[in-house]
């Protein structure tokens, strides 16, 4: 048996820094190009408004827009970097890198090669890119959630201490899913606390109790940090105490309890793994070999259990075609199109069995790893709104798992092989939907996509109202993302009770716009430009052929949505 590598060579540094580097250069190139989305447009303008008045327009928590670290992180970018998308977006840039970085701390139990090639397949990864290029608190939140991991393993005990608590109580000021991982977390210590008893290995809790036991001091001060942190950025400095409870129960919980029976933005529970399948073609393929290595490698008895997922899935596809006990399979367990019936299947058991295996196994590390990709995957899943910036917690855990399991199986050569074959597939669609693709309308990675010529005109509005004393009125759907170009500057109106819009030198109305056209054809110009564009699978219509079609092509099998607006410009008097 080859022996890991181990020892800090200067080939490992090398190759760490070249995966980094690559890793850092395709989320920084070009990294304000790409039009604003409208939720990047709301974070960074909230964001804005703390920078411009702080003791005024502090951030009153609103869990539609999440915990309020981000919108305290953003003057900061702004104080330092100027007010622009590409400061607002080098923030969470900066938060995407961590994720890169985090092996580094498990090389001792990884060993130098597999360090290095979880760095690449993280660095290349094409929606962990667009994602590292885009305004959102997922950012952040995947960032703390590795310094917590990355804390376990840490020797002093201050640093450990400090670190874990520190993340911990960042996390909860970034994002209502903190609490989700939480009560997933606790589930995995409480089963494998209880399968590792039964087989005479020392469980994690017995290894955690003794981390907090044996340093009260540094435990003392670390959740201290931890509830001071929350208290002083929910409250916005101890200005706003409300904001305490809001963030904590009062509103956090129940609103999106109420989000996930809503489904605002509904799907059907196989929308995470369609979307993994289309943007993450190494990791499906990593999937499929696990899957199929384990049905041939497993015992009889263990096939059985095969058997029995396809056989739940069949009856419960049955119960969908027949409309038996359909309101419970659609609004309970969020099955809405044949694939869910067998993915709901797959996913459940297979978070239980792998997790199971491993542990029975005496292997901790791979059921971790493998409880916290199935957990995540199920849990994303089954949740009622269904957006795609939630694939990335289970995206990253899952690089890491099947790799070490695919590795090990296969050797190092044919890992090797493996290795440049994943990683030119990831550059190549990187790029795609990165730089070539980023923002048309049938790529489905952000749902909605900003159009160019709509920026482009919230540009030039910017300069009118910098150089001259020109007025803009913006209504309906235009007050975002315009709001963030036109903020602050005199001479912008939006969303007014409006008795005559005929005095503004521009007016933005959603379309049909019959009522504004009778109101200003004879003062205004008129031309119609694109707001947005989106494209959302009609799930019930996707068969083989379309879904291999958009995975190769990138060509919906149904229309893509739209959506123009009129911008109306008063026309120049001309003297006689």
């Amino acid at each position: 048996m080859r022996t890991i590598e181990r020892k800090l060579t200067i080939p490992f540094v090398l190759w760490t820094l070249l995966a980094l580097g690559l890793g850092f250069l395709l989320r920084y190139h070009n990294l304000d190009v790409r039009p604003f989305h409208h939720d990047e447009s709301l974070h960074a303008t909230y964001g804005l408004y703390y920078y411009t008045d702080a003791k005024n327009l502090f951030y009153h928590y609103d869990p539609m827009l999440h915990g309020p670290l981000l919108y305290n992180l953003l003057p900061w970018s702004y104080h330092f970097f100027g007010v622009s998308k590409w400061s607002a977006r080098l923030l969470t840039m900066l938060f995407s890198l961590v994720p890169l970085i985090a092996p580094l701390f498990f090389r001792q139990k990884l060993g130098n090669r597999r360090t290095v090639e979880i760095i690449l397949l993280l660095a290349l990864s094409p929606s962990l890119i667009y994602w590292g290029r885009f305004l959102r608190h997922d950012l952040l939140m995947l960032a703390f959630t590795c310094t917590l991991v990355i804390s376990t393993v840490l020797i002093h005990d201050w640093s450990r201490q400090l670190l874990f608590w520190c993340s911990l109580g960042l996390a909860f000021c970034v994002k209502e899913n903190s609490y989700v991982h939480a009560l997933l977390i606790l589930i995995f210590l409480i089963y494998e606390y209880i399968i590792s008893t039964k087989r005479s290995v020392e469980p994690y809790l017995s290894r955690i109790f003794p981390w907090f036991s044996s340093a009260p001091i540094p435990l003392f001060f670390g959740i201290v940090l931890a509830i001071a942190s929350c208290a002083y950025f929910y409250s916005a400095g101890f200005v706003y105490p409300e904001g305490i409870l809001d963030g904590l129960y009062r509103k956090s919980l129940s609103y999106w309890v109420q989000q996930h029976h809503q489904e605002r933005i509904s799907g059907p529970f196989s929308y995470s793994f369609l979307f993994l399948s289309w943007y993450e073609i190494p990791l499906l393929f990593l999937m499929v070999i696990y899957y199929i290595h384990n049905f041939f490698s497993s015992t009889l008895k263990t096939k059985f259990t095969y058997l029995l997922v396809i056989l739940l899935g069949v009856l419960t596809h049955w119960g969908m075609e027949h409309h038996f006990s359909r309101e419970f399979l659609s609004t309970w367990l969020k099955l809405k199109i044949p694939l869910d019936a067998y993915l709901f299947w797959i996913f459940l058991i297979s978070g239980i069995g792998f997790t199971t295996k491993h542990l029975l196994d005496r292997r901790q590390d791979l059921a971790l790893l493998s409880y916290s990709f199935f957990s995540l995957l199920f849990t994303y899943s089954y949740l009622g709104e269904k957006v795609p910036w939630l694939t990335m917690y289970f995206i990253v855990v899952g690089y890491i798992y099947f790799w070490i399991y695919i590795r090990q199986l296969i050797g190092r050569w044919p890992s090797s092989i493996a290795m440049v074959i994943f990683l030119s597939v990831n550059i190549l669609l990187a790029i795609q939907i990165n730089f070539l693709d980023s923002h048309q309308a049938q790529e489905l990675i952000s749902q909605v996509h900003t159009s160019k010529s709509y920026e482009d005109l919230s540009n030039s509005l910017a300069q009118e109202l910098e150089q001259t004393h020109s007025s803009i009125l913006a209504l309906d759907s235009n007050t975002w993302p315009l709001t963030w170009f036109l903020y602050g500057k005199e001479g912008y109106v939006f969303n007014p009770d409006v008795s005559d819009a005929s005095n503004y030198q521009h007016v933005l109305v959603d379309l049909p716009d019959l009522e504004w056209e009778q109101k200003l054809s004879s003062t205004h110009a008129r031309e119609i430009i694109p707001l947005r564009y989106w494209w959302w699978p009609d799930f019930e219509k996707m068969n083989f052929k379309n879904y291999f079609w958009y995975l190769f092509t990138r060509e919906g099998w149904n229309p893509n949505g739209q959506k123009f607006i009129s911008h109306y410009y008063l026309r120049p008097t001309i003297e006689q």
